[in-house]
């Protein structure tokens, strides 16, 4: 390995590990290609490389050009004369530095027993099966008991943005002449006090999420439906939402008037220490209500007593505090129109849970969903209800069936849109990824419909790995 690439990983040595071929049995016979070559636009930046991320923090960049069974991972790099190939046992995560663009118009969102969840259209259940409509085009069928719960979304729901996969569309005023803000390696980090933004078209209800990671001391801005997309706009009818050591507090920036706070969270460990955290913003007009998920929990509602009026479309994110690093990466910003409800995680049970639009729950047995109704065993009898008066589907927990073993080769998949499948891999190629899955049979699909590739899947998601502040050391480069 040439000294080039010892010093891009950080100088720590990876260690060969052997590959089991032993692959799960199969559950279901079927074959789902993925149509995705019609759904998605090619991304910009031609001069971005993807990224290797090791399982100890260690970072290599260039270029995935193949992964063989036998072989390993084959990985180009710049400064090496042959591809250099990896075992899987040491990859923790492949970032693809061009990965397509997908507008998605979903109508549900379907979690899974195995932790894979997809977007799409839910088309009919029976007591075996549920059959959903994905946005690549194909109708699959997967069993009834692999399936956690289906999240109805609301009338209109859109992606606004996802990424960053560039700077394109990004305003990064400098201080002092110097941008804070960079983009690398699909993700903006700030090396000082700074601001960067957007416009995102914002109207209506809005979910932000990002993934944040920061050194030292935490202190983010968001100010969401801002007027300017260069800076905090105090003048604007927005939101404010800052996030400091252990805390986040929300102002509604006023134009006409002082700003006005609407309260401070309870105590955040999640954001207590430097780190990496899941944030996530949702903005719900019909209800004047401000919700704020990190790592996947509800920590805090704000209310606005006042209405929701806000005057821009813009978010703009600033990072204050001088010696502090932070990095945004992973964003996805989503609009609606109506009401919403937010996804809440399905407690074991041994019955299907019902949740309603005006916050009811039903527990009892589906029979079946077609047609837009829902035929569900209720005390005193049996009912059909239409879906659009439920919020969310929770499924009776499956406890007799093992989890299917995992293998090096056992992988993630991460599409631009939201939504992943594991599967067991088999072969990738330069225009074709197949593998197998035990919930949804045999895949093949083009790697260009991925954003990332996941490897020791078993791993907690949250699990911080060694030299968490690793990232930001290409900062200096």
């Amino acid at each position: 390995m040439s000294k080039a690439i010892e010093q891009e990983a950080k100088g720590k040595r990876v260690h060969n590990a052997s590959a089991s071929s032993a692959f799960p049995v199969a559950a279901c016979a079927m074959l789902l290609i993925f149509r995705v070559a019609a759904c998605f636009g090619a991304s910009s930046d031609p001069g971005a490389t993807d990224v290797l991320r090791f399982t100890d923090g260690s970072t290599l960049h260039g270029r995935l050009t193949e992964l063989d069974l036998a072989r390993g991972l084959r990985w180009r790099h710049p400064s090496a004369a042959a591809p250099i190939e990896f075992q899987p046992g040491h990859i923790d995560v492949i970032r693809f530095a061009h990965p397509s663009v997908l507008q998605l118009t979903p109508t549900c969102h379907v979690r899974f027993a195995n932790g894979d969840d997809l977007f799409g259209a839910l088309a009919s259940l029976n007591s075996d099966h549920l059959e959903l409509t994905t946005w690549f085009g194909d109708k699959i069928s997967v069993p009834r008991s692999g399936v956690r719960s289906v999240a109805l979304l609301s009338s209109n729901y859109t992606i606004l943005y996802e990424g960053p996969y560039d700077h394109e569309g990004w305003v990064v005023p400098p201080q002092n002449g110097t941008p804070v803000w960079h983009y690398h390696d699909g993700g903006f980090s700030a090396t000082g006090p700074g601001a960067i933004g957007r416009q995102m078209n914002l109207a209506g209800s809005s979910a932000i999420e990002f993934d944040l990671t920061w050194s030292v001391y935490l202190s983010l801005a968001l100010d969401v439906y801002s007027d300017l997309p260069d800076r905090i706009d105090y003048n604007s009818s927005s939101y404010l939402v800052q996030f400091t050591h252990g805390h986040a507090a929300v102002q509604r920036l006023r134009a006409t008037a002082v700003p006005r706070n609407l309260g401070m969270s309870p105590e955040i460990p999640a954001l207590d220490a430097p780190g990496k955290a899941h944030v996530a913003l949702q903005f719900d007009k019909a209800a004047n209500e401000i919700d704020l998920f990190v790592n996947d929990a509800l920590v805090k509602k704000w209310t606005d007593d006042d209405g929701f009026n806000v005057s821009g479309g813009c978010l703009v994110i600033e990072q204050s505090f001088p010696n502090a690093i932070a990095r945004i990466s992973n964003m996805r910003v989503s609009s609606w129109q109506g009401r919403h409800e937010p996804e809440v995680a399905a407690a074991a049970t041994n019955c299907d849970m019902l949740r309603f639009i005006n916050h009811d729950k039903a527990a009892g047995k589906i029979r079946e969903i077609k047609a837009g109704r829902v035929t569900v065993d209720l005390a005193p009898g049996t009912l059909s209800i239409p879906m659009e008066r439920l919020t969310q589907i929770d499924f009776a927990s499956v406890t007799n069936t093992a989890p299917e073993p995992s293998t090096p080769w056992t992988v993630r998949a991460f599409f631009p849109g939201g939504g992943a499948l594991s599967f067991e891999l088999e072969k990738w190629g330069d225009n074709i990824v197949q593998g197998h899955s035990p919930l949804f049979g045999h895949l093949a699909f083009q790697p260009s419909g991925v954003r990332e590739l996941q490897f020791n899947v078993d791993r907690p998601k949250h699990e911080p790995i060694e030299s968490p502040i690793d990232e930001f050391e290409d900062l200096d480069e």
